[in-house]
């Protein structure tokens, strides 16, 4: 068995052993991790956060929503604007170097109607902290105590996330339009079936016809493309 003396770490570990590290500017974003054995340097390593596939199409998703994405990240500024770059967000749209312990503080100074994605372990306090709150796994239990709205994912994906938030607000905006059919029916024909106007028959087949209308327009809730 042939022993080798291995140093892997920044530039400055090789240079503390005198060995002359690798001439090379790593990619913005990334972290230079140099490589030596026997005293000699053999290269560079550049190792930096993955970006999944999809996320660059959530965030675009959630921009034709109506909302401002905005990345709140621990890492350092060029590596959370590099992340931020990759997920398609402006560099004013990255905060930076906010621990999770820090996050709620941020979470309440950006303003009202302010909605948090995020592990519902370690931003728990962010996530209490939102107006609308979409936990994503692991799911410790955890909940604020206060009325907040809050969705449950069941996969660490922002995409599924983004189509809760859609789902949500379809189905708000469908239970909305029920709720004015169901007023304008009340409104409009008690007072007439009452005054003697409309006849009873009469006004039981508007009833029907407008629980018909409230019964389709329902469907449209599973009617949303993913």
């Amino acid at each position: 068995m042939i022993a080798h003396a291995v140093l892997v770490g920044d530039a400055g570990l090789l240079t503390a052993h005198d060995i002359e590290p690798p001439a090379r500017s790593p990619e913005v974003g990334c972290v230079p991790v140099a490589v030596a054995w026997d005293g000699v340097a053999r290269g560079m390593l550049e190792v930096g956060p993955a970006v999944d596939p999809t996320t660059a199409a959530a965030v675009r998703r959630l921009a034709a929503l109506g909302a401002r994405p905005v990345l709140v990240a621990a890492e350092p500024g060029p590596v959370a604007r590099a992340v931020g770059a990759r997920a398609g967000l402006a560099p004013d749209a990255v905060l930076a170097g906010v621990a999770a312990e820090d996050a709620a503080s941020v979470v309440r100074g950006l303003g009202p109607h302010v909605g948090v994605i995020g592990d519902s372990e370690r931003y728990a306090e962010a996530l209490d902290a939102a107006d609308l709150a979409v936990r994503l796994p692991p799911h410790t239990g955890h909940a604020s105590h206060e009325c907040r709205p809050s969705l449950t994912a069941l996969h660490d994906d922002l995409a599924h996330a983004v189509d809760a938030l859609r789902l949500a607000r379809h189905t708000s905006a469908v239970a909305r339009a029920n709720l004015t059919v169901a007023l304008m029916c009340v409104t409009v024909l008690l007072p007439v079936t009452a005054t003697g106007l409309v006849g009873p028959l009469l006004s039981a087949a508007a009833t029907a016809a407008g629980g018909a209308v409230i019964a389709a327009n329902s469907l449209r809730a599973s009617a949303t493309d993913g």
